[in-house]
C-alpha cells in the first residue's frame, strides 16, 4: 500500500484540455457550444495535425459523437481515447473540433505547441504521468 502511494506521488500531472461537459455526460467540465468561434485561428491546420499525434494515455470504450451536430455520427475517428504530449492530456476527438467548429484553446497549449514546433516528443512516458 506504502509504495504504491510513493508511486503515485512521483507521477507528473498532466492539464486536462477539451474535456467538455456535453461530451462527458454533463461532468464539470468547460461548455463545447462556449467554446465554438466562427473562423479558424491562423495555425489551426498545425494545431489539429498536433492534437492528432497525441501519445496514447488512456483507452476508453465507445464511439465519441458529435454533439453539436447530431446528424454525424461519428466526431472525427470517433474514439474516445485520450492522448497526450505529456504535459497536457485531451480527448482524441479534441482535434475533429478544433477543425469543425474552430474551438477555443488555451494560449498556453498554442504556446507549448509552437514551443515544440508543432511535434509532439516521441519519447513520452506515459507510466509517468497522472491525470486528476
Amino acid at each position: 500500500m506504502f509504495q504504491l502511494w510513493i508511486e503515485a506521488e512521483m507521477k507528473r500531472e498532466l492539464c486536462p484540455i477539451g474535456f467538455f461537459n456535453e461530451c462527458f455526460g454533463g461532468s464539470e467540465g468547460p461548455s463545447l457550444a462556449a467554446a465554438v468561434r466562427t473562423s479558424m485561428a491562423v495555425e489551426q491546420d498545425k494545431m489539429v495535425s498536433y492534437l492528432d499525434q497525441g501519445k496514447l494515455f488512456a483507452c476508453i470504450m465507445g464511439m465519441a459523437r458529435d454533439v453539436l451536430s447530431p446528424e454525424h455520427e461519428v466526431a472525427g475517428c470517433g474514439e474516445r481515447h485520450i492522448l497526450t504530449d505529456g504535459v497536457w492530456a485531451w480527448p482524441a476527438f479534441l482535434s475533429y473540433y478544433v477543425m469543425t467548429y474552430h474551438i477555443e484553446l488555451p494560449i498556453e497549449l498554442w504556446d507549448h505547441a509552437r514551443r515544440n514546433k508543432w511535434t509532439v516528443p516521441a519519447d513520452v512516458d506515459v507510466t509517468e504521468l497522472t491525470l486528476a
